[in-house]
């Protein structure tokens, strides 16, 4: 890859297949520069990537992705990998409008010391979490679903203290993505909580509506043929017999 390159169509929304695409093609040169993959949406975000390995992910969308002072970090790349991998998850999740592929510039946080997470390793992980919410029957959008309280709200059963917190800022007026940053939790896990108190009735959110079922092609018309009429033999009874054949 040479330069600059954009990817899909002006004007519309992007999927994130145009993404992966992107990000596949700067992944072909394991010794060339450090290329960046914007992501312009809500939320968007960047990629760099070296060869085939991801060095740096920020995006506005994951409270794990934006540098704090106050974060404990996790040991060694954990906290690395668990960044990466919500970040690209909310980038997933959210509404893609373009993708635009350059050469980075300057250094890039990671690649020092760290050898990057490879590529693959990290759009399977996107993948699988993507699934998870309809597997579950809700739609849950981190930065479009508002959680409400449900209809077994006065009557929870025991809860972690990691669901209270959230069932206590399932009011309705914030968004998933609201709740990971107030919590300073990864927004995946607070999908994952938000998933479970909705099958338990604590919280509510928008029901994944199955798509209509396609009506059942009508049987193929069975035509009938009147092929021959034969006269009765002599003696026979009169008004003679039909043959009837060509049944399709």
């Amino acid at each position: 890859m040479n330069g600059w390159a954009g990817y899909g169509p002006g004007g519309a929304d992007r999927e994130w297949s145009d993404v992966e695409r992107a990000l596949r093609g700067a992944a072909t040169d394991p010794t060339g520069p450090v290329w960046t993959v914007h992501v312009a949406g809500g939320p968007g975000g960047l990629v760099r990537l070296r060869g085939d390995r991801v060095v740096e992910v920020w995006t506005t969308g994951s409270p794990l992705a934006i540098p704090s002072p106050g974060r404990r970090r996790r040991p060694g790349g954990a906290h690395a990998r668990a960044a990466t991998s919500d970040a690209l998850y909310v980038m997933a999740a959210g509404r893609v409008r373009e993708v635009r592929v350059e050469p980075g510039a300057g250094s890039v946080p990671g690649t020092a010391g760290e050898p990057g997470i490879p590529l693959e390793r990290a759009l399977q992980e996107v993948r699988r979490r993507l699934v998870v919410p309809a597997r579950s029957g809700h739609e849950v959008r981190p930065e479009e679903t508002f959680p409400r309280p449900g209809p077994h709200a006065a009557t929870a059963p025991a809860l972690t203290p990691a669901e209270s917190r959230v069932v206590d800022l399932a009011d309705g007026g914030l968004t998933v993505r609201d709740i990971a940053f107030l919590l300073d939790r990864g927004v995946f896990g607070v999908v994952l909580d938000v998933l479970s108190l909705a099958g338990l009735g604590v919280v509510s959110v928008p029901s994944v509506v199955p798509a209509p079922r396609a009506a059942p092609a009508p049987p193929p018309r069975r035509v009938v043929s009147l092929l021959a009429r034969r006269r009765p033999a002599s003696g026979g009874p009169a008004g003679g017999a039909r043959d009837v054949a060509g049944l399709s």
